[in-house]
């Protein structure tokens, strides 16, 4: 083995050894701050402050129809959930701001949304819940 076949073997393992330091940092990085959304785009958050986008508009009968009427009906008439349907929700919640609590947070059988859906999606469902 020559010099410079040892110092190349080095300078291989040093290479080596940055990158999985690199590699390691990264997938650290994922889990402390994952990508918002998903490439299919049927997650997509848009509410952040910055970035200078323009928030996209949440349709709340779309996010109703794929994550709450599995529980509260297509038409918000009930079923495994309480009915929503009637000005139910609005006459039992008369501050928007309690019924988004609720859907956030969860409460009795239902479960807390806050890592399912971003706030402008939560607040698009409930204010078509008070239409239903």
């Amino acid at each position: 083995m020559t010099a410079s076949t040892g110092s190349l073997g080095t300078a291989v393992r040093v290479v080596q050894w940055v990158t999985a330091v690199a590699v390691a940092l990264f997938v650290v990085g994922l889990f402390v701050n994952p990508p918002s959304g998903s490439l299919a785009g049927d997650d997509a958050r848009s509410d952040d402050a910055g970035g200078g986008a323009t928030p996209a508009v949440v349709d709340g009968a779309e996010v109703f129809a794929g994550r709450c009427a599995s529980c509260h009906g297509g038409t918000g008439g009930g079923g495994s959930g309480p009915s929503l349907d009637d000005g139910r929700m609005v006459e039992v919640y008369p501050d928007v701001e309690d019924q988004i609590a609720v859907v956030t947070n969860g409460r009795n059988g239902m479960p807390p949304f806050a890592d399912r859906l971003s706030a402008a999606e939560i607040e698009a469902v409930v204010e078509h819940t008070r239409t239903l």
